[in-house]
């Protein structure tokens, strides 16, 4: 039986970064993990640069909560992705964030085949297991 999630995000969510969620995003680097205190590419690498924000977890064994002090507890990770717009023009930028699998893991959630993420605006995307879970899913 498949098993769908929903993760509601709060309005206070400063961005969010699917990595790998279109054919158009393609990593121009690997995934490298920084810890508390390094100088990452991009900002946001100390727990006072994340934004406080609350995320629930709507599973079948009930809501879980993940927030900002959740997140500044896990490895942040920088990631690099070029993206190519409808008439061809690329753009490479820099984020850091956690792993949308930590971010799982950290709430207990590990067996699902699907899920389903809804922004605060009603946007909304269905990952795979397999793309949830990838190292190179991030939110930043």
């Amino acid at each position: 039986m498949k098993k769908a999630l929903v993760l509601l995000f709060a309005v206070l969510v400063a961005a969010v970064l699917f990595a790998g969620c279109s054919g158009s995003n393609t990593p121009a680097t690997s995934p490298t993990t920084t810890s508390p205190g390094d100088s990452p590419s991009a900002p946001a690498s100390d727990a006072a640069a994340i934004p406080d924000f609350t995320l629930t977890v709507k599973a079948p064994d009930g809501d879980k909560q993940f927030t900002s002090s959740d997140a500044a507890k896990l490895t942040p990770v920088t990631l690099e992705a070029t993206t190519t717009n409808k008439n061809g023009d690329s753009t490479t930028s820099t984020y850091v964030g956690v792993k949308l699998s930590d971010i799982l893991n950290a709430v207990g959630v590990s067996d699902f085949t699907s899920l389903t993420i809804v922004a605060s605006d009603g946007f909304s995307a269905d990952y795979s297991n397999d793309l949830a879970m990838a190292d190179d899913t991030i939110l930043a």
